[in-house]
C-alpha cells in the first residue's frame, strides 16, 4: 500500500509497478507525467492487481499505462476509483490487460490533445459513472477481432464535446 499526501504534486517519467499488486492512496495529490508515449504510471504483468483511490494526473504522457501480452486467463487485475485525468495524452492506456473497473473516474480535455482512455486486445472493462469532457475520444477502442478485444462496458456516465464517443 503506497499513500501519496494530498496537496503534493509529484512529477514521474515512469514509476513501475510492474510484479507487484499495489493499493494507491492518492486523493488530492497529483501526478505530472513527464514524458510523451510513456506513463506516469506503468505496468506490464498480468495477476498483479492494482488499485487506485483517487489523484489527478496531467502532464504530457499518458497517466497509466499498462502493456502486457495477451492471456486466456481471467484476471481481476484494476479497480481506479475517482481518478482524475487532466489534459494528457491517454489517461488510461490498456493493451493486453483483462478484468478491470473505473468508477466514477473523470477525463477531462480542456485543452486539445488529450485523448480520452484507449484498449486494445483487452476484455472486460468497465467505466461505471464516468465523466468526458472535450476529450478527443472518450473511449478509443481498437479491438483487433480476436476472443483478446471483448467486454466494454459503459454504465452511466456523460461525455459532452468528446469528438469521438466510443
Amino acid at each position: 500500500t503506497i499513500y501519496f499526501p494530498a496537496g503534493y504534486k509529484f512529477n514521474l517519467s515512469e514509476l513501475d509497478f510492474s510484479g507487484k499488486a499495489i493499493v494507491v492512496f492518492a486523493s488530492g495529490a497529483e501526478f505530472i507525467s513527464l514524458v510523451t508515449e510513456k506513463g506516469a504510471f506503468k505496468k506490464t504483468d498480468h495477476g498483479k492487481k492494482l488499485t487506485m483511490i483517487g489523484g489527478k494526473f496531467s502532464g504530457a504522457g499518458q497517466g497509466i499505462r499498462w502493456v502486457t501480452t495477451t492471456s486466456g486467463t481471467q484476471w481481476d487485475e484494476f479497480y481506479f476509483d475517482r481518478v482524475s485525468f487532466v489534459c494528457i495524452g491517454f489517461g488510461v492506456y490498456l493493451d493486453g490487460v483483462r478484468e478491470g473497473v473505473l468508477n466514477a473516474c473523470s477525463f477531462d480535455g480542456t485543452v486539445s490533445g488529450c485523448l480520452g482512455a484507449y484498449r486494445v486486445r483487452t476484455v472486460n472493462t468497465q467505466f461505471i459513472g464516468c465523466y468526458w469532457k472535450n476529450t478527443h475520444y472518450g473511449v478509443d477502442d481498437d479491438g483487433d477481432y480476436s476472443p483478446y478485444s471483448a467486454g466494454l462496458v459503459i454504465n452511466g456516465g456523460v461525455m459532452i464535446g468528446c469528438q469521438v464517443g466510443v
